[in-house]
């Protein structure tokens, strides 16, 4: 399980971070009220950059949940670590603070095996 540093929400946002450079990739699960609700890849960064804007790759994905809220998340990852960001869409502008204090986001880093 990731140990996340900053897990920040707003009027419309989820956003967080993760000190530990995903190298093989990975993944970031949304649970909704502890259910699971998407799962979004997260990319390997670009480990031959000599500069960390270089090492950035984005991943984007849209989902949406049984009740017909919407969500993006975007998905940086880097270097120095992995960001990410969920915008929420909901369908009833009243609904929208719930549904972000009942989403939670686990980040899981893919194992790094070498191969000789």
């Amino acid at each position: 399980m990731s140990n996340i540093r900053h897990h920040l929400r707003d009027e419309n946002n989820l956003r967080g971070c993760d000190s530990m450079p995903a190298v093989n990739g990975g993944y970031i699960t949304v649970y909704l009220e502890d259910v699971e609700l998407h799962i979004a890849s997260v990319p390997s960064f670009n480990i031959m950059a000599e500069k960390h804007r270089d090492s950035v790759v984005e991943n984007s994905e849209e989902f949406t949940d049984k009740n017909g809220n919407e969500y993006e998340i975007n998905i940086q990852s880097s270097n120095i670590g992995v960001y990410w960001n969920l915008k929420i869409f909901s369908k009833d502008d009243g609904n929208r603070m719930a549904l972000i204090k009942n989403i939670k986001i686990n980040f899981e880093s893919n194992t790094f095996q070498e191969t000789i």
